[in-house]
C-alpha cells in the first residue's frame, strides 16, 4: 500500500513558487471564482487528453511540468506530451471523475479526484481506479499545469474460488503480525458461510484463489496459510504485491 502526501497551505508556495511564507489574504468571493476557474481547467485539460487534442492538451501544461507516476517514473512536459500523442484514443481513456475537489491558495490550487483508466488490449478491457492530484499556477491569467501524481486505487481481480463453509472453519483464529500488538492481530471468522477478516478496525471478506491461499478485493496483495506436519492452520505468509513477504503466527 502507498500513502500520497499532499501539499497544503504555505508548503505549497514553497515548493510551487520556490519561496515560503503565508498566502496572500484572498476574498471568499475570489477563491471561489479560481475554485470554478481551476476545476474548468483541469476538466478541460482531462478532456484534450481523451479526444487526444494535442495542442489543446499541450496548452495546459507548463514548460517546467513535472509529472509522477506510481512505479517512479518521472516525466517533463516533452515526454508526457510525446507519450500520449503517440497512443490512439481509443487505446486509452479516463472516465468517471468523482470526489473532485479544488483547494485555490493565491495564485497557486490543488486538485484532487478519483478516475478510471481505460485501456483497450484487442477486445479486452483493462480498468484502473486511481487518485489523482495536479498542482495548477495561474501564470499570465491562465490556470496551467505545473505538477502531477497519480496512485492506482488498489482493486483485487484475481478470480475467487468456491469453498464449502466447513473448510473455512479451518482458518477461524487470531493471528499475531509481527509488531505484537493487539490492534495489529487480524480475528479471522466465518459468517454467513463467508470468511472475514478483522484487522485495524476494518473488515474485509477472505476469497480463496487455491487451496490455502486468499486475498482480499481492496488489497493488491495476498495470503498462504502454513500448515504443521499434522494438517494444522498455525498462521500465515502475507505477499506484498511485490512479493515481499510478511510471517503472522497464530495464537488463538
Amino acid at each position: 500500500m502507498k500513502t500520497i502526501l499532499l501539499l497544503a497551505g504555505s508548503l505549497v508556495w514553497e515548493v510551487a513558487l520556490g519561496q515560503p511564507g503565508p498566502a496572500a489574504s484572498v476574498a471568499p468571493a475570489s477563491r471561489s471564482e479560481d475554485r470554478e476557474a481551476v476545476e474548468k481547467a483541469s476538466l478541460a485539460w482531462l478532456a484534450a487528453f481523451n479526444q487526444r487534442d494535442m495542442s489543446a492538451f499541450s496548452s495546459f501544461i507548463d514548460d517546467g511540468y513535472v509529472g509522477t507516476a506510481d512505479d517512479g517514473t518521472v516525466s517533463g512536459k516533452e515526454r508526457l506530451v510525446k507519450f500520449v500523442g503517440a497512443r490512439k484514443p481509443e487505446w486509452m481513456q479516463r472516465k468517471d471523475r468523482h470526489d473532485s475537489q479544488v483547494r485555490p491558495d493565491g495564485d497557486v490550487a490543488i486538485v484532487t479526484y478519483k478516475i478510471t483508466s481505460v485501456h483497450q488490449w484487442g477486445s479486452t478491457a483493462i480498468e484502473h481506479l486511481l487518485q489523482r492530484t495536479e498542482v495548477f499556477r495561474r501564470k499570465a491569467g491562465k490556470w496551467v499545469v505545473i505538477a502531477a501524481h497519480e496512485s492506482p486505487i488498489p482493486r483485487n481481480y484475481f478470480q475467487a474460488l468456491e469453498t464449502d463453509p466447513k473448510v473455512l472453519g479451518e482458518y477461524v483464529g487470531t493471528y499475531d503480525w509481527p509488531r505484537h500488538q493487539d490492534s495489529e492481530r487480524d480475528r479471522l471468522t466465518v459468517e454467513n458461510g463467508r470468511l472475514m477478516s478483522e484487522w485495524r478496525g476494518d473488515r474485509r471478506e477472505c476469497l480463496r484463489m487455491g487451496k490455502d491461499t486468499f486475498f482480499n478485493r481492496d488489497d493488491t496483495g495476498w495470503f498462504v496459510f502454513d500448515r504443521d506436519t499434522a494438517g494444522r492452520v498455525t498462521g500465515y505468509t502475507y505477499y506484498y504485491a511485490d512479493g515481499q513477504p510478511v510471517s503472522v503466527k497464530r495464537i488463538e
